[in-house]
């Protein structure tokens, strides 16, 4: 559960979630 929604703040996000990681 907790990837899902991972995955949707990177999809969000877009380029800027990957900086996150």
């Amino acid at each position: 559960s907790t990837m899902s929604s991972t995955i949707s703040i990177w999809r969000a996000g877009g380029t800027h979630a990957s900086n996150n990681l």
